[in-house]
Order: structure tokens, then sequence, then C-alpha cells
């Protein structure tokens, strides 16, 4: 894969990223993005266990200074100690700091690799950086699982590994093949099991993949705006708070976004108009059963994503349905005809 954003971690940043995989005695690794350029800050070493140390990110993170942070937990595997990946943007960021942070992260999960990275982690204020509130947003935990947890874990692992399956038939044409990454897997699996309400979506036309830049929870109508970039197409999936969908078409309806760039190129736009129609048929296919209520295509560049956006398209769709399933009026009374 190509890094999405061009920045890459500089030689420093990878020294210190290879000696946290292999050392076990760093615990957060603290890297920010400066001109440009993705750079190692700081490091924290281990005092405690993972819970205790915890209480450490506040003090390590900036109240409005955007930043990544590299987690290592108490649990190993055949590779190592596993690490959560967290991404802290503060919501008084400016916004390319959003976009930033967020289309560049695919960029350091390639370098860490996936065998020690356990899971992600979002944060918008420091509120959001304790151990309950990280507990709260994993689906999988360190405590021991019950019979139903273990049940539906088995159900999601058959999910992913239909979803895999899937990757061949996403094609532009017999030649071209652009299948999902483990990443766009997993967050279209989190997705569907109503565990993420976002999750952003870019095709990279030199690897011929679709991948998942983005797969966030608890993200609110105004502020998918600040998370869909300016220099580039992608593909939004945005699940609509049940609070906010009162009485339009069901519960939680489902908005396909296809954000277009001006600042894109004439190829990418071309890649993302082809490959929209398959990746909506995968997502809604028997394998994945993810209902598309409304598809929209929004001008990044001069329009905005905001609430009262999502709500009247949503309410437009309402309105399509009642009008295409509306009852015939029943035919009036006709007269026999008198006899002759």
């Amino acid at each position: 894969m190509s890094h999405e954003t061009g920045i890459a971690p500089d030689e420093k940043l990878k020294e210190e990223i290879a000696r946290c995989k292999t050392s076990g005695d760093v615990r957060v690794l603290k890297i920010v993005i400066k001109n440009e350029k993705m750079l190692y800050e700081m490091t924290s070493n281990v005092e405690s266990d993972f819970k205790e140390d915890f209480k450490t990110l506040i003090q390590i993170v900036d109240n409005d200074s955007p930043c990544y942070l590299l987690l290592r937990t108490d649990i190993s595997n055949n590779y190592g100690f596993e690490w959560v990946l967290m991404t802290y943007v503060p919501v008084s960021s400016k916004t390319r700091e959003k976009m930033l942070y967020s289309s560049t992260k695919p960029a350091i999960k390639r370098e860490f690799g996936g065998n020690q990275l356990k899971t992600e982690y979002f944060a918008t204020e420091k509120s959001d950086l304790t151990y309950e509130s990280y507990m709260r947003s994993q689906d999988r935990s360190d405590r021991p699982f019950t019979e139903q947890e273990i049940e539906l874990e088995k159900v999601r692992e058959a999910e992913r590994q239909a979803m895999r399956g899937l990757g061949d038939k996403v094609k532009l044409s017999s030649n071209i093949s652009f299948p999902p990454t483990e990443a766009a897997i997993d967050a279209i699996t989190n997705f569907k099991n109503e565990t993420a309400n976002f999750a952003q979506f870019v095709i990279n036309g030199k690897e011929e993949i679709i991948d998942c830049i983005l797969s966030e929870r608890n993200v609110s109508m105004d502020g998918i705006d600040g998370l869909v970039p300016r220099d580039r197409a992608t593909y939004n999936l945005y699940r609509v708070p049940v609070s906010a969908a009162d009485g339009f078409i069901k519960d939680h309806p489902v908005i396909f976004i296809h954000g277009i760039s001006n600042a894109g190129t004439v190829k990418e736009k071309m890649l993302f108009s082809s490959c929209k129609s398959t990746f909506l048929q995968m997502l809604s296919s028997d394998s994945v059963g993810i209902s598309i209520d409304r598809k929209v295509e929004v001008d990044i560049n001069d329009d905005q994503i905001t609430e009262q956006f999502l709500l009247s398209e949503v309410k437009m769709k309402e309105q399509a349905v009642k009008k295409t399933f509306e009852k015939p009026k029943a035919p009036g009374r006709q007269r026999a005809n008198p006899k002759a």
C-alpha cells in the first residue's frame, strides 16, 4: 500500500517503533506530525500494570495538540506484546489537522505491522483517555469471555472469513481487481455489528485494493464533515443515531456518502466512479448484509456535510419509499349495464 498522505515515519521514529516491539520496557510511544513529517516525540516506560499506566496518558498529551499514542498492553502473543494504537485529535483541532491524522494513520499501522496491534482507539478530549472509557469502547477486553461472548465472537469471525472470500468479486474489469484489505474487512464487520457507526474507505489504484483509513464509533452527524478529507475522494458509511432519525425509514438508517474532491486526479475520479456500484453490491450481498438506505454524492470542496443535510437526505428517501409503495385507491362502484 502507498502512504495515503505521502507522510511516512522518519528514521528516528522507525528505530523507536522497532525498539518498542522488541524491548518490552516501553509502555507509551508518542508520535506527532509536524511540518509534513511524522516524528518521534517521547516514550514512557512501564511503571505498573496496563490499567495503572493508562493514567499517564492525560499528562502525556497536550490539550489542543493532536498526536498518536502507541500503548503497550500486558498481553503477549507469539510475536511479542500486543499494542493499542490511539489517535488523539481534540475537538479544537483545525480541520486540516483532523484530516491529516485520519489519513496518515495507515502509515503507522504498516510500519508497526499487524501482528502486535491489538486494536485502535479514538479520543477527542482528555476525559476519553481513561482506562474505563477505553474498556467501554472495546468489544473484547482482558476479562474472560462468557459463553454468550464466545459464541458472538465465533459468529463475527465467521462473518470476517466470509467477507474475505469477497475480494475476488470486487472488480472493475476482468483484468483489474480491487479486493478489500484486512483493515477494510474488519471495518465493514464492525459497522455491520454496530460497534462502529462511521467507516471511511479509499481506493489505492497502484496496489489495486480498497482500504479503510478510518473506523470510528459514536461519531456525531456534525462530526463527519471534519473527518472527510478535502484532497481526495472517499467512500463513507454512516449510521444515523436512533434519536436523530426518529420516524425516518427505520431506527438507524445507513447513508453511503461518496466524497468527491476537485483536488483528485482524473484517474482517481474514474476509479471511484467505476468501483462504486461493485463496492455497494458487495456491502448489500447476502454474505455482508449491510442495507444502504440512502446514497449521496458530495462535492467536498464546495459543500459541508451537516446534520441538517444528512437528515434531509434520509427524509427524502423516506418520502420516496412512501410514494413508491402507496396503496392504490379502490375503484369506484360501477353501475351495472341497464337491461335492453
